[in-house]
């Protein structure tokens, strides 16, 4: 039922793109990671793990409050080791409803339908609810400032929360996810070059209602970037040491890791 509402509207939605082709209400975004641990489980030692999407938005309806959107996303999971929950193309569309929380943050309310792939092809389809909360505070010194003696840009604090249900796509699941975290970074300067180190500190927590260790866990980390600017967004390398504590099985592992990523907006 809902996934035939998402099509009609869809439908809609390219029936209107002549009559609104000279305005500015098509958004596109890319990101994405791999990482090498992907976590620091035995299980994963050697593993790497990449991670990508891209979305094409239609903006419905905009204002000084919020905006609301219907958008295709394709993402794809890959892992060395193969394993059948980490390897994975799905393709959804989305209606939101993004709401504006003062300068800094926003509050966005997702109902998506998701056809997904694993590599052992077995499909999966279903519809979900997601809410999306994010807070971004950036600011530039108001005097010059140094450390590691380059020239300080910006000190960036990140804030953000996603909660899903059902946390999956089988027939039946009822679970409920909550992924969050922290991060505190400063961009560095580096001279006779458009590039920035950004040293950080971070935590990521997740949680769930049906208590499977996997989805119970806190993940403290630091680290450090090594940025190439791009409008709206930007392409990093990094290092960090980063721990693993799952509460549900008391178990506590650590241990270094490399990683890449990108994030772009146009």
């Amino acid at each position: 039922m809902v996934a035939r509402l998402l099509a009609a509207l869809l439908c809609f939605v390219a029936g209107t793109i002549c009559a609104t082709a000279n305005e500015d209400r098509f958004a596109f975004t890319t990101g994405g990671m791999a990482r090498l641990p992907n976590t620091q489980l035995p299980s994963d030692q050697g593993n790497a793990i990449f991670d990508g999407w891209f979305k094409g938005a239609f903006i419905l309806h905009s204002g000084s409050r919020g905006a609301l959107a219907l958008a295709l996303r394709v993402k794809h999971v890959s892992d060395t080791e193969k394993y059948p929950f980490n390897n994975s193309t799905t393709a959804g569309v989305e209606l939101s409803y993004k709401a504006i929380l003062g300068k800094r943050a926003s509050l966005t309310f997702k109902l998506r339908h998701d056809w997904s792939r694993k590599r052992t092809g077995t499909s999966q389809e279903g519809t979900r609810s997601l809410v999306d909360y994010f807070f971004l505070d950036y600011r530039v010194p108001d005097t010059p400032e140094r450390m590691l003696n380059m020239e300080v840009k910006s000190r960036v604090l990140k804030v953000f929360a996603n909660l899903t249900f059902p946390e999956t796509l089988t027939s039946g699941d009822t679970n409920v996810a909550v992924f969050s975290g922290i991060n505190y970074a400063v961009n560095l300067k580096i001279p006779k070059n458009r590039l920035q180190l950004a040293p950080y500190v971070g935590l990521n927590i997740a949680w769930d209602i049906k208590g499977f260790s996997y989805n119970n866990k806190a993940q403290p980390s630091v680290g450090i970037k090594l940025k190439h600017p791009l409008p709206s967004g930007d392409i990093h390398l990094g290092l960090r040491y980063q721990g693993d504590y799952r509460w549900k099985t008391n178990t506590f592992e650590h241990g270094p890791g490399a990683f890449i990523g990108w994030y772009r907006a146009f």
